[in-house]
């Protein structure tokens, strides 16, 4: 994994958003489709982080929960991922931040902090594109904590389904909201206006320009009767 980018303000991302990536497994379904449910992947469900992104969640054998996160921000795009099981809650809370290696195609290590307030619950933010890939070319992600012990091995069946899935959610989560928050126009109302002409040749009617200044649509009547259309034949300088 590559150092965080912009430390403050994905941190301030991260802490607005993880309320809802982070999911006891329990109450997995019933949260996802509280929070908007985009779409099922197999046993990965999609579904919407307010405005700002959406993320794949599924849970595993031995009761972790991985969560894989897009959230939009002012300076781009930040992958964030959640690893939450509570039978590690004894270990992580030792410490605020543990290094775990990753096992997908290809071999990662780097920082996972610890969730304040949930217990079992790593976290790691701003993960690069290549990182995301590998994860979504993996068959399985093996997690090792820093004394090398294997804390879980993922099925990622469908992994890659989940990850462009998250990443069209987010598109359009992000382009909805923009549109809602664009000021709608105000339809204009028509106005009506009137004056006086006089008729100079059969079907040829004179009257003033600022009559018809602007005018959609022509009418002339005489008082009383039928209205007749009426187009700009020709102005008279």
């Amino acid at each position: 994994m590559r150092p965080a980018r912009r430390a403050a303000p994905l941190a301030n991302k991260i802490a607005e958003v993880f309320l809802l990536l982070v999911m006891v497994l329990p109450e997995f379904a019933a949260q996802a489709e509280d929070r908007g449910k985009y779409a099922e992947i197999g046993w990965w469900s999609i579904s919407y982080l307010n405005s700002d992104g959406c993320q794949a969640v599924a849970g595993f054998k031995g009761g972790t929960v991985l969560s894989m996160g897009l959230i939009h921000m002012d300076e781009g795009k930040a992958w964030i991922i959640t690893i939450t099981n509570p039978a590690w809650k004894s270990w992580i809370k030792k410490k605020k931040q543990h290094t775990l290696r990753l096992v997908a195609t290809k071999t990662w290590q780097g920082p996972f902090f610890v969730l304040s307030g949930y217990e079992g619950s790593l976290y790691s933010g701003d993960l690069s594109i290549e990182f995301m890939n590998s994860i979504a070319d993996a068959k399985s992600l093996e997690i090792f904590d820093e004394k090398n012990r294997l804390l879980a091995s993922l099925d990622m069946k469908d992994s890659t389904n989940a990850i462009k899935a998250v990443v069209n959610c987010a598109r359009e989560n992000v382009r909805q909201a923009k549109e809602a928050q664009a000021p709608q126009e105000t339809p204009q109302q028509e106005s009506t206006f009137s004056g006086t002409g006089f008729f100079v040749a059969p079907n040829l009617f004179m009257t003033n320009k600022h009559v018809v200044a602007g005018c959609k649509t022509i009418n002339v009547q005489y008082p009383g009767q039928t209205l007749h259309s009426a187009t700009i034949a020709g102005r008279m300088t």
